[in-house]
């Protein structure tokens, strides 16, 4: 059969719930780059001219100095003291008339009695001299006859030491009288007496004095009451050094 008449258009359906998105499609190509060139670069300018440097300020004027005052005198130098003396040390005081030997015998006086001209007579020995050390002394010595006969012996002294090689000096001073012992008027006697002043350095040790006494005519001998008996007394100091 022949077709029928188409029907009336019906209304629009409610639109539908929007879809899920889609996937990203991919990136198309770059389009090429604009065709223009690059315009050329402009010349630099002219440097302009540096500006002129201003004077610089006028420095203030530095005020004066104050003149220095005038410097003293400077004193002289003292000059160096001479040093001192070393004061007294082991003094040794001896009387000879205590003198004893190594067995404990008095040997502190001693005789001269000769009749030979330059006959001699020795003291013992005395004083503790070490090596090194310098002393100064003084001795006395005194001899006395039996009785107050005439003056007539010719008397000399000599110190010795022990040490040969010690430095020795000394002077001797000598005195003759017809004395008397102090309180009696009946001990009277010719006395002779020997000073003696110096100073010793010795190098041995163990060292020690002693003092000979000569008859330079032998008249000590020629009678018993002209026989000499000699004592006497030292004082030996310790000393710094001897010039």
């Amino acid at each position: 059969g022949a077709a029928g008449p188409s029907g009336a258009t019906g209304p629009a359906g409610p639109t539908g719930a929007t879809g899920a998105t889609g996937p990203q499609g991919p990136a198309g190509a770059s389009g090429s780059g604009g065709g223009g060139s690059t315009g050329a670069t402009g010349s630099t300018g002219l440097t302009g001219a540096t500006g002129l440097t201003g004077p610089a300020g006028a420095k203030g004027e530095t005020g004066a100095t104050g003149a220095q005052g005038i410097q003293g005198i400077q004193g002289a130098t003292g000059a160096t003291g001479a040093t001192g003396a070393t004061g007294p040390s082991a003094v040794q005081e001896i009387t000879m008339s205590s003198l004893t030997s190594s067995l404990g015998t008095n040997v502190g006086s001693w005789a001269l009695s000769t009749t030979s001209a330059g006959g001699v007579s020795t003291s013992a020995s005395f004083g503790n001299l070490q090596p090194g050390n310098s002393y100064q002394f003084v001795i006395v010595v005194t001899g006395r006859a039996a009785s107050a006969v005439t003056i007539s012996s010719k008397l000399g002294a000599q110190l010795n030491c022990s040490d040969s090689s010690a430095n020795l000096s000394y002077e001797i001073g000598s005195a003759t009288a017809l004395a008397a012992t102090y309180g009696s008027t009946t001990d009277l006697f010719a006395k002779y007496t020997f000073t003696i002043v110096g100073a010793v350095k010795v190098l041995a040790p163990n060292s020690n004095l002693s003092v000979s006494i000569m008859d330079a005519t032998g008249d000590s001998g020629s009678s018993a009451t002209k026989a000499l008996t000699f004592t006497g007394k030292a004082l030996i100091q310790l000393v710094g050094s001897i010039s």
